[in-house]
Protein backbone atom coordinates (compact mmCIF):
# COMPACT_ATOMS: atom_id res chain seq x y z
CA UNK A 1 0.00 0.00 0.00
CA UNK A 2 1.31 3.48 -0.96
CA UNK A 3 2.24 5.64 1.84
CA UNK A 4 -0.11 8.53 2.18
CA UNK A 5 0.79 12.14 1.93
CA UNK A 6 1.86 14.28 4.93
CA UNK A 7 -0.55 16.68 4.81
CA UNK A 8 -2.87 13.99 4.58
CA UNK A 9 -2.09 12.49 7.86
CA UNK A 10 -2.79 14.01 11.08
CA UNK A 11 0.14 15.32 12.53
CA UNK A 12 -1.21 14.89 16.07
CA UNK A 13 -2.59 11.04 16.01
CA UNK A 14 -1.48 10.13 12.86
CA UNK A 15 -4.84 9.27 11.55
CA UNK A 16 -5.34 9.70 7.88
CA UNK A 17 -7.35 13.34 7.59
CA UNK A 18 -8.68 13.37 4.19
CA UNK A 19 -10.55 16.86 4.95
CA UNK A 20 -9.95 20.24 6.76
CA UNK A 21 -9.91 18.26 10.53
CA UNK A 22 -9.00 15.13 11.73
CA UNK A 23 -12.15 12.53 12.43
CA UNK A 24 -9.71 11.06 15.37
CA UNK A 25 -8.80 14.09 17.02
CA UNK A 26 -10.52 17.08 15.48
CA UNK A 27 -7.17 18.80 15.05
CA UNK A 28 -7.13 21.01 11.97
CA UNK A 29 -5.09 19.48 9.06
CA UNK A 30 -1.62 21.14 9.21
CA UNK A 31 0.80 22.47 6.49
CA UNK A 32 4.03 24.54 6.79
CA UNK A 33 2.10 27.36 6.10
CA UNK A 34 0.90 27.60 9.12
CA UNK A 35 3.87 29.11 10.81
CA UNK A 36 3.91 32.03 8.30
CA UNK A 37 3.16 35.35 9.94
CA UNK A 38 0.20 36.24 8.03
CA UNK A 39 -1.48 32.79 8.89
CA UNK A 40 -0.68 32.72 12.91
CA UNK A 41 -2.21 36.40 12.79
CA UNK A 42 -5.02 35.19 10.70
CA UNK A 43 -5.61 32.63 13.20
CA UNK A 44 -4.82 34.67 16.54
CA UNK A 45 -7.84 37.15 14.81
CA UNK A 46 -9.95 34.38 14.71
CA UNK A 47 -9.46 32.55 17.73
CA UNK A 48 -9.69 36.38 19.34
CA UNK A 49 -13.46 36.91 17.56
CA UNK A 50 -14.80 33.42 18.92
CA UNK A 51 -14.03 34.04 22.14
CA UNK A 52 -14.85 37.55 22.27
CA UNK A 53 -18.31 36.14 20.84
CA UNK A 54 -18.98 33.95 23.31
CA UNK A 55 -17.70 35.95 25.91
CA UNK A 56 -20.75 38.44 25.44
CA UNK A 57 -23.10 35.55 24.49
CA UNK A 58 -22.30 33.93 27.82
CA UNK A 59 -21.70 36.93 30.36
CA UNK A 60 -25.61 38.33 28.69
CA UNK A 61 -27.51 35.19 30.23
CA UNK A 62 -25.62 34.75 33.26
CA UNK A 63 -26.13 38.52 34.65
CA UNK A 64 -29.34 39.49 33.38
CA UNK A 65 -30.93 35.42 33.44
CA UNK A 66 -30.17 33.94 35.95
CA UNK A 67 -30.38 30.42 35.59
CA UNK A 68 -30.80 30.23 31.47
CA UNK A 69 -26.80 29.66 31.09
CA UNK A 70 -27.60 26.53 33.57
CA UNK A 71 -30.79 25.55 31.64
CA UNK A 72 -29.16 25.68 28.64
CA UNK A 73 -26.34 23.74 28.88
CA UNK A 74 -28.02 21.11 31.13
CA UNK A 75 -30.25 20.55 27.31
CA UNK A 76 -26.76 20.43 25.83
CA UNK A 77 -26.38 23.61 24.51
CA UNK A 78 -22.73 24.12 25.18
CA UNK A 79 -20.52 25.11 22.19
CA UNK A 80 -21.79 28.81 21.63
CA UNK A 81 -20.91 29.37 25.82
CA UNK A 82 -17.93 29.36 27.88
CA UNK A 83 -17.79 25.98 29.44
CA UNK A 84 -18.21 26.83 32.88
CA UNK A 85 -14.93 25.99 34.86
CA UNK A 86 -13.30 28.61 32.20
CA UNK A 87 -15.98 31.17 33.42
CA UNK A 88 -15.34 30.40 36.58
CA UNK A 89 -11.40 30.85 36.37
CA UNK A 90 -12.16 34.21 34.43
CA UNK A 91 -14.38 35.57 37.07
CA UNK A 92 -12.39 34.45 40.37
CA UNK A 93 -9.56 36.00 38.73
CA UNK A 94 -11.40 39.59 38.29
CA UNK A 95 -12.43 39.19 41.67
CA UNK A 96 -9.34 38.53 43.22
CA UNK A 97 -7.51 41.49 41.20
CA UNK A 98 -10.69 43.98 41.96
CA UNK A 99 -13.03 42.67 44.90
CA UNK A 100 -9.95 41.45 46.85
CA UNK A 101 -8.14 45.16 46.70
CA UNK A 102 -11.88 46.50 48.09
CA UNK A 103 -11.53 44.26 50.97
CA UNK A 104 -13.91 41.40 50.04
CA UNK A 105 -13.52 38.23 51.53
CA UNK A 106 -9.69 39.50 52.50
CA UNK A 107 -9.49 37.77 56.12
CA UNK A 108 -6.35 37.98 58.45
CA UNK A 109 -5.74 34.33 59.51
CA UNK A 110 -6.27 36.00 63.18
CA UNK A 111 -9.50 36.64 62.30
CA UNK A 112 -10.24 33.67 61.22
CA UNK A 113 -10.30 31.74 64.51
CA UNK A 114 -10.21 34.58 66.42
CA UNK A 115 -8.48 34.79 69.73
CA UNK A 116 -8.51 31.27 70.26
CA UNK A 117 -6.71 30.85 67.07
CA UNK A 118 -3.93 33.94 67.54
CA UNK A 119 -3.30 31.98 71.36
CA UNK A 120 -2.50 28.45 69.10
CA UNK A 121 -0.61 30.65 66.57
CA UNK A 122 1.49 32.39 69.58
CA UNK A 123 2.09 28.88 71.29
CA UNK A 124 3.76 26.98 67.75
CA UNK A 125 5.82 30.00 67.60
CA UNK A 126 7.05 29.22 71.26
CA UNK A 127 7.27 26.19 70.62
CA UNK A 128 10.02 26.45 67.53
CA UNK A 129 11.71 29.29 68.90
CA UNK A 130 10.35 32.40 66.23
CA UNK A 131 9.34 35.21 66.98
CA UNK A 132 5.50 35.19 67.90
CA UNK A 133 4.49 38.78 65.58
CA UNK A 134 7.12 37.83 62.32
CA UNK A 135 5.84 33.96 62.96
CA UNK A 136 1.93 35.05 63.01
CA UNK A 137 2.81 37.13 59.77
CA UNK A 138 4.39 34.29 58.03
CA UNK A 139 0.95 32.13 58.29
CA UNK A 140 -1.32 35.09 57.82
CA UNK A 141 0.90 35.33 54.24
CA UNK A 142 0.20 31.41 53.67
CA UNK A 143 -3.48 31.78 54.54
CA UNK A 144 -3.87 34.11 52.31
CA UNK A 145 -2.24 32.56 49.07
CA UNK A 146 -4.80 29.18 49.89
CA UNK A 147 -7.74 32.23 50.60
CA UNK A 148 -7.69 32.94 46.67
CA UNK A 149 -8.38 29.04 45.49
CA UNK A 150 -10.78 28.83 48.41
CA UNK A 151 -14.46 28.88 45.81
CA UNK A 152 -12.50 25.41 44.91
CA UNK A 153 -14.00 24.17 47.51
CA UNK A 154 -16.83 25.99 48.49
CA UNK A 155 -18.62 25.44 44.82
CA UNK A 156 -18.45 21.65 45.52
CA UNK A 157 -19.86 21.81 48.86
CA UNK A 158 -22.16 24.39 47.58
CA UNK A 159 -23.74 21.84 44.82
CA UNK A 160 -23.78 19.09 47.70
CA UNK A 161 -25.66 21.10 50.03
CA UNK A 162 -28.01 22.11 47.37
CA UNK A 163 -28.35 18.16 46.42
CA UNK A 164 -29.83 17.30 49.90
CA UNK A 165 -32.00 20.50 49.94
CA UNK A 166 -33.52 19.37 46.09
CA UNK A 167 -33.21 16.33 47.21
CA UNK A 168 -37.14 15.70 45.82
CA UNK A 169 -36.00 16.79 42.86
CA UNK A 170 -34.12 13.75 41.76
CA UNK A 171 -31.51 15.69 39.84
CA UNK A 172 -28.05 14.61 38.92
CA UNK A 173 -25.46 15.87 41.11
CA UNK A 174 -23.42 17.53 38.08
CA UNK A 175 -26.52 19.76 37.25
CA UNK A 176 -26.34 21.07 40.82
CA UNK A 177 -22.12 21.42 40.62
CA UNK A 178 -23.23 23.19 37.34
CA UNK A 179 -25.51 25.22 39.06
CA UNK A 180 -22.81 25.94 41.27
CA UNK A 181 -20.03 27.24 39.40
CA UNK A 182 -22.49 29.48 37.31
CA UNK A 183 -23.75 31.08 40.59
CA UNK A 184 -20.41 31.64 41.93
CA UNK A 185 -19.36 33.50 38.79
CA UNK A 186 -21.75 35.80 38.97
CA UNK A 187 -21.45 35.96 42.77
CA UNK A 188 -17.57 36.60 41.86
CA UNK A 189 -18.72 39.64 39.38
CA UNK A 190 -21.27 41.41 40.65
CA UNK A 191 -20.63 41.65 44.29
CA UNK A 192 -17.86 43.84 43.83
CA UNK A 193 -18.81 46.12 40.43
CA UNK A 194 -22.59 46.43 42.38
CA UNK A 195 -21.33 46.53 45.84
CA UNK A 196 -18.99 49.78 44.45
CA UNK A 197 -21.32 51.45 42.61
CA UNK A 198 -24.17 50.94 45.92
CA UNK A 199 -21.18 52.69 47.96
CA UNK A 200 -20.18 55.58 45.36
CA UNK A 201 -23.95 56.07 45.73
CA UNK A 202 -24.13 56.06 49.01
CA UNK A 203 -21.12 58.32 49.19
CA UNK A 204 -22.72 61.12 47.47
CA UNK A 205 -25.69 60.80 49.57
CA UNK A 206 -24.09 61.28 52.75
CA UNK A 207 -22.07 64.24 51.58
CA UNK A 208 -25.00 65.91 50.64
CA UNK A 209 -26.80 64.50 53.99
CA UNK A 210 -24.26 64.39 57.13
CA UNK A 211 -25.10 60.43 57.24
CA UNK A 212 -22.76 57.62 57.47
CA UNK A 213 -24.35 54.89 55.58
CA UNK A 214 -21.49 54.22 53.73
CA UNK A 215 -19.94 52.90 57.46
CA UNK A 216 -22.91 50.53 57.95
CA UNK A 217 -22.86 49.03 54.01
CA UNK A 218 -19.42 48.74 53.70
CA UNK A 219 -18.53 46.85 56.51
CA UNK A 220 -19.21 43.92 58.75
CA UNK A 221 -22.58 42.90 59.30
CA UNK A 222 -24.22 45.75 56.68
CA UNK A 223 -21.75 43.89 53.70
CA UNK A 224 -23.00 40.46 54.51
CA UNK A 225 -26.72 41.58 54.65
CA UNK A 226 -25.94 43.21 51.34
CA UNK A 227 -24.24 39.87 50.03
CA UNK A 228 -27.28 37.47 51.18
CA UNK A 229 -29.85 39.85 49.87
CA UNK A 230 -27.83 40.08 46.42
CA UNK A 231 -27.71 35.72 46.69
CA UNK A 232 -31.39 35.63 47.50
CA UNK A 233 -32.24 38.03 44.70
CA UNK A 234 -30.40 35.75 42.28
CA UNK A 235 -31.82 32.18 43.13
CA UNK A 236 -34.95 33.38 43.17
CA UNK A 237 -34.59 33.85 39.55
CA UNK A 238 -32.42 31.09 38.94
CA UNK A 239 -34.50 28.35 40.95
CA UNK A 240 -37.43 29.67 38.74
CA UNK A 241 -35.52 28.83 35.45
CA UNK A 242 -33.78 25.83 36.07
CA UNK A 243 -36.25 24.24 38.38
CA UNK A 244 -39.84 25.60 37.71
CA UNK A 245 -40.73 26.48 40.83
CA UNK A 246 -43.63 28.68 41.80
CA UNK A 247 -42.64 32.15 43.13
CA UNK A 248 -43.49 31.76 46.70
CA UNK A 249 -41.65 27.96 46.68
CA UNK A 250 -38.69 30.09 44.99
CA UNK A 251 -38.52 32.56 47.33
CA UNK A 252 -38.30 30.16 50.80
CA UNK A 253 -35.90 28.12 49.20
CA UNK A 254 -33.76 31.08 47.95
CA UNK A 255 -33.52 32.44 51.58
CA UNK A 256 -32.33 28.76 53.04
CA UNK A 257 -29.52 28.55 49.87
CA UNK A 258 -28.47 32.20 50.79
CA UNK A 259 -28.33 31.36 53.98
CA UNK A 260 -26.06 27.83 53.44
CA UNK A 261 -24.02 29.79 50.58
CA UNK A 262 -23.01 32.90 53.51
CA UNK A 263 -22.52 29.72 55.95
CA UNK A 264 -19.72 28.32 53.33
CA UNK A 265 -18.09 31.82 52.51
CA UNK A 266 -17.41 32.90 55.38
CA UNK A 267 -17.50 31.09 58.41
CA UNK A 268 -16.82 27.58 57.14
CA UNK A 269 -14.38 28.52 55.01
CA UNK A 270 -12.40 30.60 57.32
CA UNK A 271 -12.29 28.07 59.94
CA UNK A 272 -11.10 24.99 56.95
CA UNK A 273 -8.36 27.63 55.88
CA UNK A 274 -6.68 28.16 59.23
CA UNK A 275 -6.60 24.64 60.22
CA UNK A 276 -5.23 23.82 56.60
CA UNK A 277 -2.84 26.38 57.12
CA UNK A 278 -2.06 25.20 60.62
CA UNK A 279 -1.36 21.26 59.43
CA UNK A 280 0.82 22.36 56.26
CA UNK A 281 2.39 25.49 57.20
Amino acid sequence: MDEQAPDMVCTNCGAPIPGRFCSECGQKRYSAEHLSLTRFLTDLLREFSSLDGRIFRTIGPLLLRPGSLTLAYINGKQKRFIKPISLFLLFNLFFFLVGYRMGLLNWSITYANGEDGLRMLEQRAAERGADPQLFVGQMDSVFKEYQRSMFFGVIPAFAVGLHLILFFRRRYFVEHLIYSIHYHAAYLLLLPVILFGLLSLLGLVDSMTGWRTTNWVGRDPGIVFFAVGLMAGYHIIALRTVHQFRWRTAAGLSVVISLMSAYLMIPFAREVLFWIVWYTA
